[in-house]
């Protein structure tokens, strides 16, 4: 028998729920060496998944750095992090475009290029999102520099081509994010319920779902429920707007893994009527409990949601055709439910089969070894 070839995964805390689904379904193929970068406790969201992932034969490691990124002294948790990693001699470091800039220049001077796949999220920066211009400007250095990348998603692998010349890339899907049954969860609502769930950033545009539900329920009067669940530095611009209160189940806190089962289960439609968007591990979140989709027209969502099958795309940010689909589901639902629920369970198999998912894994991770090997 051949022996395994070695793997150093490196995961910053904020991807744990990510990488912790990759690494359940490579670890019988692979020694794998888990490295999860973090500034204190990991939360209890993971610890029970973690330790089931140990007692499977991965190694975890907590590599603590300082809580504030940029902190000097990570310089040297780095440093220090790639050295572990070098004596282990892996065949592939497996990483992500994460952390302050010298993060990625320690480990090109310290780890062989060639060796590394680099996991990217967000090839394209969504317009409002945190740090915009900083977080342009590394993604072009990275995508500069090395040599071997993954993406998550069809819009961002085209993106991530136009940029290379010839690199590899892996384009493979999320892992399908599943946080327990929702099966039998207490449904508070008999009305129809749409759903806002994720952290709320302003290009996720949470203020066309306001204002359309608002002015929807002013015309239609049909009982319905909004439910915006998810953290938020600038809730009060949000709250502002809203004159119904009675419309929407507002839940303005960090969501944890073991309320979303309930969450979905409360919910009949995901809405995401965002202005720009890389990718949406939402969106992932929603398919996984057969949730119809409702979402901006964006290549990012295209490609998760068949409009008018498993769920509906409007213009983005277009507050009038989101009130236009959220009056055509209020005088259709219960025609259209069953066969929108059957066309998402058809889609889930066909597309997120973790076989399939963890053969596309194995095959580019098999051919990285094999060209590394003969240079």
């Amino acid at each position: 028998m051949d022996e395994k070839k070695r793997i150093a995964w490196i995961t910053p805390e904020y991807f744990i729920e990510t990488d912790i689904y990759v690494i359940d379904n490579l670890a019988p193929y692979y020694e794998i060496d888990w490295y999860i970068i973090c500034s204190g406790k990991i939360t209890k969201d993971f610890s029970e998944k973690i330790n089931t992932i140990k007692e499977n034969g991965t190694k975890v490691t907590y590599w603590l750095v300082e809580k504030k990124g940029m902190h000097p002294k990570n310089i040297n948790h780095f440093i220090q992090l790639f050295k572990s990693i070098k004596k282990k001699k892996p065949n592939i470091v497996y990483t992500c475009l994460c952390y302050p800039f010298y993060y990625l220049l320690i480990l090109l001077l310290m780890i062989n290029r060639e060796k590394i796949i680099l996991t990217i999220h967000n090839v394209h920066v969504p317009k409002g999102g945190s740090q915009y211009y900083k977080n342009t400007i590394y993604n072009k250095f990275a995508i500069k520099t090395f040599l071997n990348f993954q993406t998550f998603s069809q819009s961002q692998f085209q993106e991530l081509q136009k940029l290379t010349k010839n690199k590899p890339i892996l384009l493979v899907p999320f892992f399908l994010k599943n946080y327990g049954p929702a099966e039998g969860k207490k449904r508070e609502s008999n009305g129809i319920v749409f759903l806002s769930y994720g952290f709320i950033r302003e290009y996720k545009r949470i203020d066309v779902l306001i204002s359309a539900a608002q002015e929807v329920f002013d015309e239609y009067k049909i009982p319905f429920k909004v439910i915006i669940a998810g953290s938020c530095d600038n809730w009060e611009d949000y709250q502002r707007q809203i004159y119904n209160n009675d419309l929407f189940d507002l839940r303005i806190r960090r969501i944890d893994n073991e309320e979303v089962p309930s969450l979905f289960a409360e919910s009949d439609y995901f809405v995401a009527p965002y202005q720009d968007i890389a990718q949406s591990g939402s969106a992932i979140v929603a398919i996984n409990y057969s949730k119809p989709v409702i979402a901006s027209r964006l290549p990012a969502f295209e490609e998760y949601v068949e409009n008018n099958k498993t769920g509906f795309l409007i213009n983005p940010a277009d507050k009038e055709d989101l009130k236009r689909v959220i009056k055509w589901i209020l005088d259709n639902h219960a025609n259209i439910y069953p066969e929108l629920i059957q066309n998402i369970h058809l889609y889930k198999d066909r597309v997120f089969s973790a076989e399939n998912i963890t053969k596309k894994y194995r095959d580019f991770i098999e051919g990285i070894i094999t060209n590394e090997s003969l240079s």
